[in-house]
């Protein structure tokens, strides 16, 4: 794994538009991976077109969604400033 039970890792979906349903299947494969893990994943930045997939789907009520990096951030309970190794913050 490249990371470790417990790690903390939040995703800018930003210019995630299109959402079809093999990406939706290894989405939700990847998501209960992460949990089996012990992973803590927190996805923020949603476009409106994958926001509406995720509610219509119910998949914000199985994996944390944020508005931005500091709402995800919060939701960790760290700062942007003491983010380091224990929280990843994809693409921005």
């Amino acid at each position: 794994t490249l990371l470790a039970p417990g790690s903390k890792l939040a995703l800018n979906l930003e210019e995630l538009f299109v959402l079809d349903a093999a990406g939706l299947s290894l989405f939700m494969k990847w998501m209960r991976e992460t949990q089996t893990a012990g992973m803590k994943v927190c996805l923020y930045n949603l476009s409106k077109p994958v926001r509406v997939m995720f509610e219509m789907m119910m998949l914000h009520q199985l994996l944390p969604v944020c508005e931005s990096k500091q709402e995800a951030l919060l939701y960790f309970g760290v700062t942007e400033t003491a983010a380091g190794p224990e929280l990843r913050a994809a693409a921005g």
